[in-house]
């Protein structure tokens, strides 16, 4: 099984460019040999709801779960497209708190945990008018995280802010902690874990090859630039997957400034990538970054997985067991193809959104935050 991570900075304007221009849909698209996976994460659509089609909401045998935010039109938003003859999520959420919910509200056996990141907690930092979020819905409204639950992992797919905007400094850091946190109570609950996506930070000084003087550019050793190395190992818990089959490979970049015309020359940036934690080693296949696919600023980054695994003591275990798929496995409520517009039943978008809680980070009922 293959699972792609692309920041494709515009799902509507990944056909502008070749192979993709050659191609008249989304479902032709993922058919590429360029880039064919089982599970594809995308982060920056940067499509609007009105946009999307029957195409770019169930190509061929995808089906999909879509994130967008509920402010700013056109920007952020991730995607996750799963193939149905491969695998089928058990549960569904958006975003990272548990507080974006449908209407009903998912119930406590609908939800990927029983535990959910409680923002009165958290360590946050103040922005520049020494203000603190007022609720996790602050952090978490702006399309940036998916989480399905595939049985023998969490798939957790996730665009982080940048901090291009001075201001926006305190909000890209404290989303780190949200996330942080979301995965700390998942490992609490037993779950293993993939992250992937857009990270905009570097884990090493290796990662970072801007065409910048060294005095300026920044000091991934040292906080708050450190966050990334601090999480993976050996310094934190998971796993860098792609550097763990490449540890010293240099110049692996994903990211290139496109007015410097840095893919040229490959001076770039890693900031995607395929985290995991230790007891889906196992099952680690391979791991690599795409850099010959073109259409974004970032390119793909994959990880594929065995089918099958020995343990030591002679035992075999297959992925499709592992991962509790059986043909009567309903599909998450949350899955696009349950949208009003896509299945006939057209109402109020309005109507899909419960109302915020009176505090901002209060969890659904039922449900425990720690």
């Amino acid at each position: 099984m293959r699972i792609l991570t692309w920041n494709v900075n515009g799902i509507r304007t990944l056909p502008q460019y070749y192979p993709w221009s050659q191609l008249k849909t989304l479902e032709a698209i993922l058919a590429h040999p360029d880039i064919r996976s089982d599970i594809y994460c995308f982060q920056e659509m940067k499509i609007m709801r009105p946009q999307i089609d029957r195409d770019k909401a169930l190509p061929g045998s995808y089906d999909s779960f879509i994130s967008l935010p509920t402010g700013k039109g056109g920007y952020s938003g991730v995607a996750i497209y799963v193939d149905s003859n491969k695998a089928k999520p058990i549960k569904a959420e958006e975003g990272l708190s548990g507080l974006i919910q449908p209407n009903p509200p998912l119930s406590e056996e609908d939800r990927v945990s029983s535990t959910y990141p409680a923002g009165h907690l958290m360590d946050f930092i103040p922005d520049e008018d020494d203000r603190l979020p007022s609720g996790l819905l602050e952090l978490d409204n702006e399309g940036r995280a998916l989480i399905l639950d595939l049985g023998l992992f969490v798939l957790i797919n996730v665009y982080c802010p940048a901090d291009t905007v001075k201001d926006r400094f305190s909000y890209k850091f404290n989303f780190h902690r949200l996330l942080q946190e979301r995965v700390r109570l998942l490992q609490e609950e037993n779950c293993e874990v993939i992250i992937v996506g857009d990270l905009n930070m570097c884990a090493s000084r290796m990662d970072d090859g801007e065409p910048v003087p060294e005095s300026k550019k920044r000091n991934w050793n040292e906080e708050p630039w450190d966050w990334l190395k601090k999480w993976v190992q050996p310094n934190g818990r998971l796993v860098d997957v792609t550097r763990r089959f490449h540890p010293d490979r240099t110049k692996m970049y994903t990211f290139w400034e496109s007015k410097k015309d840095g893919r040229t020359a490959n001076f770039g940036l890693r900031l995607d990538y395929i985290l995991c934690t230790e007891g889906l080693l196992p099952w680690l296949k391979g791991s690599d970054i795409l850099p010959q696919v073109l259409g974004s600023d970032h390119c793909p980054v994959y990880v594929d997985l065995h089918d099958e695994i020995i343990l030591e003591d002679g035992t075999k275990k297959c992925l499709r067991d592992e991962m509790k798929q059986t043909e009567i496995t309903p599909w998450p409520r949350f899955a696009t193809r349950f949208w009003p517009e896509l299945s006939g039943k057209q109402t109020k978008i309005s109507s899909f959104f419960v109302t915020k809680p009176a505090d901002g980070d209060r969890p659904p009922k039922k449900m425990r935050a720690r």
